[in-house]
């Protein structure tokens, strides 16, 4: 008699939701690095543009340009700041579903364990059966014997 777990359509869905995590989860870890890494652009390039402006306060510049690189600036650090509410945002929106992730696949390998469990039940219950097959059997012939 071949085994039949009797959960196994309860855990497929689980195995279905535990890989719709995972791709939600890869998702959102995807849109973090792109948005990180837009952010980390956005900060060089205010770091490189602090850097050129004191070299041209040294060597010296117009006040014209002086306004223009300090507007350039303070649109930079207002798009910085937005980015860094994105950036945090994606971040928080990774950690929620991979913590969602986790309880998906924590609630599948439940499932797993238990069809584990039933599996070797069902197989030491087998053995168990045929060795009983196997007693009578004995008994009779040596029945049969003394007859």
């Amino acid at each position: 008699m071949t085994f039949s777990f009797s959960l196994q359509q309860a855990m497929n869905m689980k195995n279905r939701e535990q890989h719709q995590a995972k791709k939600r989860f890869d998702d959102a870890q995807r849109e973090f690095e792109v948005v990180a890494t837009s952010f980390y652009e956005l900060l060089k390039e205010k770091e490189r543009l602090e850097r050129n402006m004191e070299e041209r306060q040294l060597k010296g510049m117009t006040m014209d340009q002086y306004v223009s690189q300090n507007v350039y600036l303070s649109r930079l650090e207002k798009t910085i700041s937005e980015k860094k509410v994105e950036t945090d945002g994606a971040r928080t929106k990774m950690v929620e579903q991979e913590m969602e992730y986790k309880v998906r696949a924590k609630s599948y390998k439940q499932f797993e364990r238990l069809k584990q469990r039933q599996a070797q039940q069902h197989e030491f219950d087998e053995r168990k059966r045929e060795q009983q097959e196997m007693d009578e059997v004995s008994i009779s012939q040596f029945n049969r014997a003394f007859v």
